[in-house]
């Protein structure tokens, strides 16, 4: 019995047109693909329609969004605050969106943003250490829950984030209490 093609490859020791064609594993990404990482791992919206970029070859970018008009509907995100405030990384890092809706990719934030001395590792550390929730600013203070609740009504403590289980404080407003 013989098979359609088999005398093909019986002449060509076993091989095909297509066999240059191939995967292979490899160990590190080439060059060309690591030089265009401009995909983000997390963002900030701050005030006046500037964004806080963390991208993932480590670097940290501050963008002015009211510099990127050739962005279609970037100018509804600066009018309107609740859209402006939805800023979120999308699917994979490679835009950020507004409401799922208006979409900015990680390439043009990248080549706009302003590199900032810093990385997302100095920031966690600083959100670690220095933004204490009502508990350990109950230890710093040395005083009960209560203490901390008229210490807020009183206006002498600000919380940066409230939420129904708990506060976030900055460490330095509590500290301040203590003298």
């Amino acid at each position: 019995m013989i098979i359609r093609g088999t005398r093909n490859r019986e002449t060509s020791e076993g091989r095909c047109s297509q066999d240059a064609c191939f995967i292979r594993p490899i160990n590190t990404l080439p060059p060309f693909v690591t030089d265009r990482r401009t995909n983000l791992t997390d963002c900030a919206a701050l005030e006046n329609g500037r964004i806080l970029c963390f991208f993932e070859d480590n670097s940290v970018k501050l963008t002015d969004l009211n510099l990127l008009n050739h962005v279609r509907d970037i100018e509804k995100v600066l009018r309107n605050e609740e859209l402006y405030l939805s800023c979120k990384v999308g699917t994979g890092g490679y835009f950020i969106t507004f409401n799922d809706s208006i979409d900015v990719p990680s390439g043009i934030l990248y080549q706009a943003g302003e590199p900032l001395p810093l990385t997302q590792q100095d920031f966690l550390r600083f959100a670690k250490h220095n933004l204490p929730d009502t508990s350990e600013c109950c230890k710093i203070l040395d005083c009960s829950r209560q203490n901390v609740a008229y210490l807020i009504k009183q206006e002498q403590l600000t919380p940066i984030r409230t939420n129904v289980k708990g506060h976030l404080y900055l460490k330095g407003d509590v500290i301040k209490n203590t003298w």
